[in-house]
């Protein structure tokens, strides 16, 4: 299934010819508790994961920079109350 991404980013400098895409996913969870009649409370949890292709230009003075970042530990909870 392909899903349209509505942004982008254009680089000014280093190699021009140089592009490639990245897989983004996230998941969000949410529910509403009612703790008395006039207070309700709202908890979330949002995970992203932004998966980064391998460099295909390596420098060979700096061989750590082949290996590409990945952070699974992207969580970001949510809290509201009303």
């Amino acid at each position: 299934m392909h899903v349209p991404c509505y942004s982008s980013y254009t680089q000014a400098f280093g190699p021009l010819g140089a592009k490639f895409n990245t897989n983004d996913l996230a998941f969000f969870a949410e529910d509403q508790f009612k703790v008395t009649l006039r207070l309700t409370l709202d908890l979330g949890l949002r995970h992203e994961y932004e998966m980064l292709p391998s460099p295909n230009l390596v420098n060979p003075l700096a061989p750590r920079a082949a290996n590409s970042p990945s952070d699974w530990k992207n969580w970001g909870p949510r809290f509201g109350f009303a």
